[in-house]
């Protein structure tokens, strides 16, 4: 099997010999059977080799077929199947990580290099994509900026500040590609009419920047009623955006969003977002998404959502303050834009700071009316509410 020349050539050579055992291993379990249904057809003697044994602290796939049978050699070949998908997956991984040249000869976003002649040989290693180590870009036309964060960077040619999450409640552009990332979120709501009403969500969220303008999220969610009943699982998500053009080419550099959701105890939900972000002047940053939510089930709810941030930069690449801004509304089936059952007007500060290049912190802080949701049953008017929101997030 061949594989790029511009890997790294450990992850080549483990990958081959992976896929080499793994080959062995199915041809040494049909051997194996082979030997032993002829041997109980002619009574003679398995020979030691050939018989069932174990290897290592594993029982191997000799051994378990001799017990079950038929259906052995069936779960055997599955199991040898498995093994050889991961191996290739995590290969290309890998490869794909590793790799600081495209096969068009292009130059990965986490290049140090300006060509793919300087690009590293295969023995040379090729580190991982940082946003805050990758070279700046200059764009014809377009003056140097004053802040680091501004400058371009990447095959997206994206302001470096676009690289990491900036509002809580508002989402930006993509990542560049080969970016991992890892947050931790915090969402709490307290309504003023009912205090015994207050409710705390958690978010795990993996944030992966693929190429080709894309990124993908996987994200978990779980919810506490009050601070103190259990945590319980309140949906998982995955997500997928894509940026519409570089960086700069179209007005509010548009990138199109959809989630999918599965609820627990509830019907799956799938949500579509337009996002969008710019840079105002030197150190004013804003983004803004437009967000339709639909239910899959029951009364095939629909959520309307407009949210919106504004940064400004205080120290470059490490600490900015703004104000971020959520409208949301709820409807469904029988009575759509009629009525409106969850509805929230939340406005506040925020801040965004980064302690290290690889941890960034998040806190936005917002009030306003709201009804429904945020509010306890007894409360059927609009009332009083606070949401706060924490974000830890750690690139890798």
């Amino acid at each position: 099997m061949a594989f790029p020349s511009n890997s790294r050539p450990d992850l080549r050579v483990g990958a081959e010999r992976g896929i080499q055992t793994a080959f062995a291993s199915a041809v040494n379990c049909r051997r194996r059977k082979n030997a032993q249904d002829g041997g109980r057809e002619s009574g003679a003697r398995v020979s030691p080799r050939l018989a069932p044994h174990k290897t290592g602290n594993s029982t191997d796939c000799a051994h378990f077929t001799a017990a079950v049978g038929c259906r052995g050699r069936r779960i055997c070949a599955k199991a040898v199947v498995m093994r050889f998908a991961v191996l290739m997956i995590l290969f290309a991984l890998g490869a794909a990580q590793a790799a600081n040249v495209y096969a068009d000869g292009t130059v990965a976003p986490g290049s140090a290099y300006q060509n793919p002649a300087e690009a590293p040989t295969e023995t040379q290693d090729a580190g991982p994509v940082h946003p805050w180590t990758m070279p700046s870009i200059e764009v014809h036309g377009q003056r140097k900026p004053l802040l680091r964060e501004e400058e371009r960077i990447g095959a997206y040619k994206q302001p470096r500040w676009t690289a990491n999450r900036v509002f809580p409640t508002t989402r930006t552009y993509v990542v560049p590609a080969g970016t991992l990332s890892f947050e931790y979120w915090n969402r709490f709501n307290t309504p003023t009419a009912g205090m015994d009403y207050r409710r705390v969500r958690a978010y795990y969220e993996v944030e992966i920047g693929l190429g080709h303008r894309m990124q993908l999220d996987i994200y978990l969610i779980t919810q506490q009623q009050d601070y103190k009943g259990p945590s319980t699982i309140k949906k998982e998500s995955i997500e997928l955006r894509y940026a519409l053009a570089d960086w700069g080419q179209l007005p509010g550099n548009p990138t199109v969003y959809l989630e999918w959701s599965r609820q627990n105890g509830g019907p799956d939900a799938l949500e579509g977002k337009l996002l969008l972000a710019g840079q105002i002047a030197p150190g004013w940053h804003a983004g803004g998404n437009l967000v339709v939510e639909r239910a899959l089930g029951d009364e095939f709810g629909h959520e309307y959502q407009i949210s919106g941030g504004l940064s400004h930069t205080l120290i470059d690449e490490k600490l900015g303050f703004g104000l971020e801004g959520r409208i949301e509304f709820h409807d469904k089936k029988g009575s759509r834009f009629k009525e409106f059952y969850d509805t929230a007007f939340l406005f506040g500060p925020s801040l965004n700071w980064h302690p290290v290049n690889n941890m960034r912190l998040l806190w936005v802080v917002l009030a306003g009316p709201a009804k429904g949701e945020l509010q306890p049953a007894s409360v059927t008017a609009y009332a009083g509410a606070v949401e706060s929101w924490l974000v830890l997030g750690w690139m890798f």
